[in-house]
């Protein structure tokens, strides 16, 4: 979940900015999202206030970044699937390959997110708009695949079946200290796609 995405244009990658991200998450879990402050993020990370614009435009794109990086990637990923894969295949996929660069050390980072999510109203609802944006990418392209509406039964079950899924495997992750992330998916989702795989596209 710490994962903050690739930096702007023309700026130098560093270790600050996970460090940023999972500062601010503990900040946040331990005083709270909104009496949190940008130079209380930035004090706690060793580097300057100024430094931390250079990495995140506002206090929420820290929480939103990993989100927004791969939802971007999950449909940089579909758009590139050949039109003649399994389209549940190539969401299953998908949701694993976007997930491998969390590591086992941001599992903590992950269950102080989860932790602020539950404290904050204002965030879960901002979580739920992430989490139907997911949905309508993954039922978007399983639609047109199979030449349905993306609000087709199908398209939307599997969207939304995957959804959940992948909501254990986060919530597993953040419990855990010895899994990784993307493992954890995989796992979730394996009899959510191989049900939708076998009934939907039998061979």
């Amino acid at each position: 979940m710490a994962y903050a995405g690739p930096t702007r244009p023309g700026r130098p990658r560093s270790s600050s900015q996970s460090d940023l991200a999972a500062g601010a998450m503990r900040l946040f879990r331990d005083n709270g999202f909104a009496h949190t402050s940008v130079q209380d993020i930035a004090a706690r990370a060793g580097v300057s206030r100024s430094t931390f614009f250079n990495y995140f435009a506002t206090k929420d794109e820290v929480v939103w970044s990993c989100q927004a990086h791969q939802l971007a990637d999950l449909e940089a990923r579909l758009a590139r699937t050949p039109p003649d894969a399994n389209p549940f295949e190539a969401v299953a996929r998908a949701l694993v390959d976007v997930t491998d660069a969390v590591g086992l050390d941001e599992a903590r980072t992950t269950a102080d997110y989860q932790a602020v999510l539950a404290e904050t109203p204002e965030l879960r609802e901002i979580t739920l708009a992430w989490s139907a944006r997911r949905v309508d990418a993954i039922a978007g392209f399983v639609g047109r695949r199979l030449g349905a509406d993306a609000d087709d039964l199908v398209p939307l079950s599997y969207a939304l079946a995957l959804g959940g899924a992948v909501a254990a495997a986060s919530i597993a992750f953040g419990r855990s200290r010895d899994r990784r992330l993307s493992d954890l998916v995989a796992e979730s989702i394996a009899p959510v796609y191989r049900g939708f795989a076998r009934d939907v596209l039998p061979a």
